[in-house]
């Protein structure tokens, strides 16, 4: 997984791309960019480092064969260094490394890390003699080379790294100028060569910043396209005026709860509401008062059906369609019951109402499950039907309308 996208980009703001850097080398991000910049890398460099480590500690260690190879005997008082100081530190190190607060102060391990490798090696040459230091002063030149490309050093610590490595190779190595001047040799390809991997690690760095501030600027982009098509999935789906789904998206749902209660076997219930005389409440008390109505009936039934999986829809007018999936007739039935004392309760005042002085619902429920050669239209179709038989029988009630020979299956299910 890409490590920038493990956190969020709100502290990127609507700048121009030269505003993210605090200095003119671009290898500093303002405060906050730089804070996130430097947590994600190290988090990621730090298991890195630990590999680097292993590779190191079996290399250094086995080292101790060529000292044996070059000096012979006289490899005792190196194998004192190797084995008595710098391999313990280098463990010391590796096992450090295996805590996550060190990721806080990585780029500074790092650097402790190859000075400690640096000085070690530089006390190995001061007991060295003759033709065999030129190859401890070679692995030498390798190492500080090789730690300032590979660990993925910051530029400032690289460089703060080299001039240490070049003074402490300087005081270590100009006394030996004038037993061996190859040495004054190996003093310049110094200075070359960690210039050189100066230049690596400064471009290298650079890339890294402008691949990084790349990223979060396309994750800023998705994220506000992935909020814009949220904001329009929700213009389209809404019903402006009562904020529940509108008969686009319950036939949507409708269809997919369908197709799930056939693949499983299982009853889906649907019921039809209807708010009772509404033209007359319209009529009387005027549209206002008539939307601040379907509001209220739509907020009370919403509150009623509290499973996840309950769909509630305007589905045109006064009228509403509630999805029950997993529900037989008797279920729905009862929740149909609840609906029509909810909106009573509610107290609105209805004054051309022929069955209460308040607002009043009928409600038709279905319930169906899915088999040939039935279809999901079949089942509104149906809820329609038992909300007409609960309007023609006086309305503020309800019917229910079961295929007969689907009764035993959901009286089952």
């Amino acid at each position: 997984m890409d490590p920038v996208k493990e956190e969020n980009d709100d502290i990127i703001n609507d700048r121009i791309e030269g505003d993210f850097y605090s200095n003119a080398l671009h290898l500093r991000f303002n405060k906050a960019l730089e804070n996130r910049y430097r947590r994600i890398y190290a988090r990621r460099d730090r298991r890195y480092v630990r590999s680097l480590l292993v590779v190191l500690i079996v290399c250094y260690i086995l080292y101790g064969v060529v000292d044996w190879f070059l000096l012979g005997e006289a490899a005792s008082n190196v194998w004192m260094v190797r084995y008595l100081v710098g391999a313990p530190v280098l463990c010391m190190l590796w096992f450090v490394a295996r805590g996550r607060w060190v990721e806080e102060y990585l780029q500074i391990f790092i650097t402790a890390g190859i000075l400690m490798l640096v000085i070690t090696t530089l006390w190995m040459v001061t007991f060295v003699g003759g033709v065999a230091v030129h190859a401890y002063i070679s692995s030498l030149l390798a190492m500080i080379m090789g730690g300032l490309t590979i660990t993925r050093l910051h530029f400032n610590y690289a460089a703060l790294t080299a001039s240490i490595y070049i003074l402490a190779s300087a005081f270590a190595l100009l006394p030996m100028t004038e037993a061996n001047p190859l040495v004054t040799y190996y003093l310049w390809l110094n200075v070359i060569a960690v210039s050189l991997c100066l230049v690596a690690v400064y471009t290298y760095e650079r890339t890294i910043r402008r691949e990084f501030l790349q990223k979060i600027l396309i994750q800023r982009k998705n994220n506000e396209l992935r909020k814009a098509n949220e904001k329009l999935k929700t213009l389209v789906d809404v019903d402006p005026l009562t904020n529940i789904a509108n008969r686009r998206y319950l036939d949507q749902v409708l269809d997919q709860e369908w197709r799930r209660a056939k693949r499983r076997n299982y009853s889906i219930a649907i019921l039809m509401v209807d708010i009772d005389f509404f033209k007359a409440y319209n009529d009387s008390l005027g549209h206002l008062n008539g939307d601040s109505c379907i509001q209220r009936v739509a907020t009370r039934i919403g509150q009623i059906m509290r499973r996840p999986g309950d769909l509630v829809a305007r589905y045109g007018g006064e009228e509403f369609a509630v999805v029950l999936p997993a529900l037989n007739i008797d279920e729905a039935n009862r929740l149909a019951e609840s609906v029509c004392d909810a909106i009573e309760s509610l107290l609105i005042e209805h004054p051309n109402s022929s069955v209460s002085p308040y607002v009043t619902v009928s409600v038709g429920a279905a319930a169906m499950i899915p088999v040939e050669p039935y279809n999901k239209q079949d089942l509104v179709a149906m809820a329609d039907e038992a909300l007409y038989q609960a309007k023609s029988q006086g309305r503020n009630q309800t019917a229910k309308v079961v295929i007969p020979q689907q009764v035993s299956l959901l009286d089952s299910d």
